[in-house]
């Protein structure tokens, strides 16, 4: 089943977390939009334009383009909408045995937030024009669970005991990324992401190097450096506005680390570059 507008509200009541079918939901709302908590059915939960806040098992969150969350069968969600913004939300309410069938059994996902990848976003932009639907899910659910797994990699290398200490010492550093998204084209401190995520700067630093293998300070270059090559390819922008627009700190330093990690000068990758 497909579907292009959100539960009414107004006719909420509770009910099984099974729904009969799979279910997409693909909505664009501009007005203040509150869903009480409830069970769910599994349940992913992405939006496609701007962020949306939820209440996911009684903790507030906020939900950007970048990233997904995957609920659990009997988890609970909220929704909670300001209608300061236009947004497109994408929920999907999975069928028990359809998830369980495509993973070979029962499976517990962490609940985190975590990385919606291109691939992801390409089969949720099929999705409405797909045939068989299903056949996309299927592959989307088998993503999830790759992507649910990193998590837990990830998780297992923090520095904590108590693996409800490691869960909110990952979500805080999600939250760190995504404020090194949000500002690509700034030149950010340790101390002003450190404090993003509400840690000990020290702290953060080796939180973030155990989870994710690299420093802050690396993994926000690489995503500048990526950006960078996109906005080269487009045509639209030159390489000393690429550089200033990415808060490189003169052209020459972009020049010579976009240089080191694609082979070849920033000029070079601009269409029709004589």
């Amino acid at each position: 089943m497909f579907l292009t507008a959100l539960p009414d509200s107004n006719k909420f009541r509770p009910g099984p977390p099974d729904p009969p079918e799979n279910t997409v939901i693909i909505a664009h709302t501009a007005d203040r939009y509150n869903y009480p908590e409830h069970e769910t059915p599994y349940l992913f939960v992405t939006q496609l334009h701007n962020r949306g806040q939820y209440t996911l098992n009684g903790s507030d969150i906020s939900v950007s383009p970048r990233q997904f969350y995957f609920l659990n069968r009997n988890d609970t969600i909220g929704i909670n909408y300001a209608g300061d913004q236009r947004l497109k939300t994408c929920l999907i309410l999975f069928r028990s045995d359809f998830v369980e069938n495509c993973l070979g059994g029962k499976v517990a996902f962490s609940g985190l937030p975590t990385e919606l990848t291109e691939n992801m976003s390409r089969m949720l932009e099929g999705l409405a024009k797909h045939d068989n639907p299903d056949t996309l899910l299927f592959h989307l659910v088998k993503s999830v669970h790759h992507q649910d797994r990193v998590n837990e990699q990830r998780l297992q290398r923090l520095p904590a005991t108590r693996r409800s200490t490691r869960e909110e010492l990952y979500r805080r550093l999600a939250m760190s990324r995504e404020f090194m998204l949000d500002n690509i084209g700034r030149q950010l401190s340790l101390e002003q992401i450190a404090k993003e995520a509400c840690l000990n700067k020290f702290h953060f630093l080796d939180s973030f190097k155990s989870a994710y293998q690299t420093t802050p300070h690396r993994w926000f270059t690489e995503h500048k450096l990526q950006k960078a090559l996109q906005l080269l390819q487009s045509g639209t922008h030159t390489a000393t506005e690429v550089c200033y627009l990415l808060g490189f700190q003169s052209p020459s330093s972009f020049s010579h680390l976009f240089k080191k990690r694609f082979n070849t000068p920033p000029a070079k990758i601009i269409p029709n570059f004589r």
